[in-house]
């Protein structure tokens, strides 16, 4: 028996209302979903590089191309002026591997089913690299986390796929080194290239002069001990002292720096010629919370801080600049949206929709659908009604 909910939003206008139900023992039956893949186009010789870049827990709002009162991220501001900003984009899950999931496949995580890292995405399910593997595209990753390691299933399609370990903030030097030589090989094809970096997740213990650049230095949480202190207070903001709070946001902004340095010296070294021109995304998978809905961190839950990410696309030439996106948009958007761009059919079975149009100032942003953010735990609806965005939250229990 499957039980269904009809749920009416009724309130004033908001940037964003957020409501929260519980559902007791719900049960779902989905149709079997088939997603067709092209394989009989290859791409032109003049097909552009495809740079996708992902910044673990980065929170568009503690960064300067989103107006952050501190200048935490420069050389990220500087290449969202020369492109396309969203202003509303939002991960699909609170955590790594469910949103790295559907960023390679375009589908929701209740569909792809992979929710940890501890599993495998299922085969079956078509990734980006290998839709443009078999479109002519030598494929490459370079990641900077163990959610990455060959068992997941998230390698599917990359002809080379390189996991960096080591020290967390020894790791980023090593990831560009890699990609600015799989960058420049010799070859004919274009490539499609995955990157992710780590900086901005806890430990929040970037180098001096990083470390206190935000904020002065306290003795309590040390930088080092900042994960264990995040896991052990998640829900504790009564018993936290706000300065400490303070504390952890600041020490976050300085890993924002310090990240931001390695990605503009990437974004340095892509190539643009008139032969080849690379097409950059920079996004992330999730935000970070520092008390502001009493919650500290990132895991289950689904508040704007933890949700709402940077979305910002770099095609010089192609892209116009300066361009400032109001049209909400979700990680599963990613895949449809990147095909177009580069002329490449897009598969049926995808729950995301393409925005390439706007992008390339081949029509108007389009209205507005809903999003669906999903945890193990809760469901996030956000929707544009005729009295304003209203976001939704439930809770799953059973």
């Amino acid at each position: 028996m499957c039980r269904w909910f009809l749920i009416l939003l009724l309130g004033c206008p908001s940037s964003v209302k957020e409501a929260t139900s519980v559902v007791v023992g719900e049960r779902r039956e989905e149709a079997e979903r088939v997603v067709v893949v092209p394989v009989d186009g290859q791409v032109g010789a003049g097909a552009p590089n495809i740079l996708l870049i992902s910044l673990d827990t980065v929170r568009p709002d503690h960064t300067s191309a989103y107006g952050y009162s501190k200048d935490t991220t420069p050389l990220l501001a500087r290449y969202a002026a020369e492109g396309a900003v969203f202003e509303h984009a939002y991960a699909q899950a609170p955590s790594t591997s469910p949103t790295h999931a559907s960023m390679f496949t375009g589908l929701y995580p209740s569909t792809h089913g992979y929710y940890s890292y501890k599993y495998r995405l299922a085969s079956e399910h078509n990734t980006l690299a290998e839709i443009l593997k078999s479109a002519g595209y030598r494929t490459f990753g370079v990641a900077s986390s163990v959610k990455f390691v060959q068992r997941t299933g998230l390698q599917q399609g990359f002809d080379k796929f390189d996991r960096i370990g080591g020290p967390k903030n020894a790791r980023s030097a090593q990831v560009n080194e890699k990609t600015i030589r799989y960058m420049k090989t010799a070859s004919d094809q274009p490539f499609f290239g995955f990157i992710h970096y780590f900086d901005a997740h806890a430990p929040y213990a970037a180098p001096e002069p990083y470390r206190n650049k935000w904020h002065p230095a306290l003795s309590h949480p040390k930088p080092e001990w900042t994960s264990r202190f995040i896991k052990k207070n998640r829900r504790n903001r009564l018993t936290v002292n706000p300065m400490i709070a303070g504390y952890l946001a600041g020490l976050y902004d300085g890993e924002l720096s310090y990240l931001d340095t390695f990605l503009g010296q990437l974004l340095a070294a892509v190539p643009q010629t008139k032969k080849r021109s690379t097409l950059v995304v920079v996004t992330s998978d999730h935000g970070e919370a520092f008390f502001e809905h009493r919650y500290l961190g990132h895991s289950h839950v689904l508040y704007e801080e933890i949700m709402r990410v940077p979305l910002v696309v770099w095609w010089p030439g192609k892209v116009a600049p300066g361009q400032r996106m109001k049209v909400p948009t979700q990680t599963v958007d990613l895949v449809p949206t990147l095909l177009e761009l580069v002329g490449i059919p897009v598969p049926s079975g995808l729950e995301g929709r393409s925005l390439a149009a706007p992008l390339l100032g081949a029509g108007p942003e389009p209205k507005s659908v809903p999003l669906f953010l999903q945890s193990p735990k809760f469901f996030g609806l956000i929707e544009d009604l005729p009295t304003g965005r209203f976001k939704l939250t439930v809770r799953l229990k059973n």
